[in-house]
């Protein structure tokens, strides 16, 4: 509920997992965004003018020239040397971002980081801590997190939102 308003009624882990609306995402958990415009809709993937995002939506949800909001859960995200061979082999369909490590934080059962793009984004990721082993602050590496990890919701909802709330 935000102002009194009911944004999304469902479960727990629905709201988690898809959210319907920014304020829903963002009020469960923590989401990384990131805007963008659909260059090319079809085969049930939009693909994203931002970062060369490739990310899962029914085309008729979203037409060529729509401005976007891509949302990705931090647990969702995977943390690579820039070297490793799986990044062309099995996951060559991923969404691929290099970045920086900029902030690592142990949380218990896994490991907080913050890595800057070269957008000067700051993404959050969490992996186990056993994978954290072998990540240190500087270390240039490459995030990868499959379409399918994606919540796409229209840029427009959000702006329309933010401006009924003045």
């Amino acid at each position: 509920m935000s102002k009194g308003q009911i944004e999304q009624l469902d479960n727990p882990e629905q709201i988690y997992r898809k959210p319907q609306t920014v304020f829903t995402a963002t009020f469960v958990g923590v989401s990384n965004r990131f805007e963008g415009t659909v260059i090319s809709a079809s085969q049930g993937k939009c693909q994203v003018k931002q970062q060369d995002f490739y990310v899962a939506a029914q085309p008729e949800d979203f037409q060529d020239g729509d401005a976007i909001l891509i949302l990705v859960r931090p647990e969702q995200i995977a943390i690579h040397d820039q070297d490793e061979p799986e990044l062309a082999g099995p996951l060559a369909t991923h969404n691929h971002i290099p970045g920086i490590i900029q902030l690592r934080t142990f949380l218990g059962p896994f490991t907080r980081f913050m890595v800057k793009t070269a957008n000067d984004e700051l993404v959050t990721v969490d992996v186990s801590n056993q994978q954290a082993r072998d990540l240190f602050v500087a270390q240039s590496i490459v995030m990868t997190f499959s379409p399918d990890n994606c919540y796409v919701l229209p840029l427009q909802d959000k702006k329309q939102k933010y401006i009924q709330s003045i």
